[in-house]
């Protein structure tokens, strides 16, 4: 719904009141389109769980009445019919023929005595949805390292020397980070090499957010082998003697674990919306809903292997585990960068030459 308040936005010269010509261009409004949790935190050490649980409800509670309030001012696309079933028909006849989706086309399936209810608009737009899909496949590592921050290294800092923050305090760093850098990349940064003519396409600004997301992850496992190099339990941390029944952690500061949070909070900014600009713009008018939907699948994919991965969130196996995901995402990161610029470049070409 938020893409869709840019959809009436055409290309277009503006004059500035400082008298500049501007070029209002809707693909860079759509761009910044898709760009409390401290409170909760101490609310739940200080009181209990069910202060933030209820700050969480007032907040969910006033977006609901500021959307009521402004119903008036949403551009809101009016219910159309579903298109999955032919979708899922027209892909079906398309897997049984070796994955050609010109074998669905209806004058194809039409020689084999089959009558269909699609037209080739509709194969057209699936070969478009399934680039899109292909596109965005390698997001499923990304929210894998992205729910580390929340779950892993969380255990993490419980093994580090905390002194009395919580170890479930430094999360917050990452939406400090998006909160502080956001504006900054969207107002200053983009614009700066707008007008020096170098392109920002959500692919490019994908593989930047993956290759940050690597550098955290591999950030992590370095904390964690260091936490590992450090007394007084070394690779068992709270879990030996001289821990004083595992009061004691190991000696390194937790400070040094902000990085962690810094660096996914960069990465969060770049690939985040980026992805759900690019889902946007590439799906078809009658599959935008759908290829969305899929695009959040993506978080569940991660979900799923970091379920698989838990027989690994055990010390002394974190250190792997952190190398492994941080490795993992640096290779999707490289595949998105490749894909851009075949891709994305190509697209850069053919509008310079039109």
């Amino acid at each position: 719904m938020l893409a869709e308040q840019c959809s009436k936005i055409k290309q277009r010269i503006r004059i500035t009141k400082k008298g500049e010509r501007v070029i209002v261009d809707p693909d860079v409004t759509l761009e910044y389109a898709f760009d409390s949790r401290i409170a909760a935190t101490f609310m739940e050490k200080d009181i209990d769980f069910w202060a933030a649980y209820l700050l969480s409800l007032c907040s969910i509670v006033t977006g609901v009445l500021l959307l009521y309030v402004g119903r008036r001012f949403i551009i809101v696309s009016a219910p159309q019919g579903s298109v999955l079933l032919p979708a899922v028909q027209a892909l079906w006849i398309a897997i049984r023929h070796g994955f050609r989706m010109d074998a669905a086309r209806p004058d194809a399936v039409a020689r084999d005595g089959i009558t269909v209810t699609w037209s080739d608009e509709l194969i057209d737009e699936l070969k478009s949805a399934l680039f899109a899909c292909r596109a965005f496949t390698p997001f499923v590592i990304f929210w894998l390292c992205q729910a580390q921050m929340t779950t892993n290294t969380v255990s993490q800092a419980a093994e580090m020397e905390t002194h009395r923050v919580p170890n479930d305090m430094l999360p917050n760093l990452n939406s400090i980070t998006v909160i502080i850098a956001l504006p900054l990349v969207t107002k200053f940064a983009y614009p700066f090499l707008h007008r020096r003519g170098i392109p920002t396409p959500p692919l490019r600004r994908v593989a930047l957010g993956f290759f940050l997301e690597a550098l955290a992850m591999g950030y992590a496992a370095g904390i964690q082998g260091w936490i590992y190099s450090s007394g007084p339990c070394y690779e068992h941390p709270r879990a030996c003697a001289a821990s004083m029944n595992g009061s004691l952690p190991n000696h390194v500061n937790i400070g040094y674990q902000s990085p962690v949070y810094v660096l996914e909070g960069l990465s969060e900014i770049f690939a985040s919306p980026a992805g759900y600009e690019y889902t946007f713009t590439k799906a078809p008018k009658s599959m935008k809903s759908i290829i969305q939907a899929l695009y959040g699948l993506t978080a569940a994919g991660g979900s799923i292997i970091a379920l698989a991965l838990t027989p690994t969130n055990k010390d002394p196996d974190l250190l792997g585990m952190y190398a492994g995901v941080s490795g993992a995402m640096f290779v999707a990161a490289v595949i998105v960068m490749v894909v851009s610029y075949k891709h994305e470049g190509r697209t850069a070409r053919d509008d310079d030459s039109s």
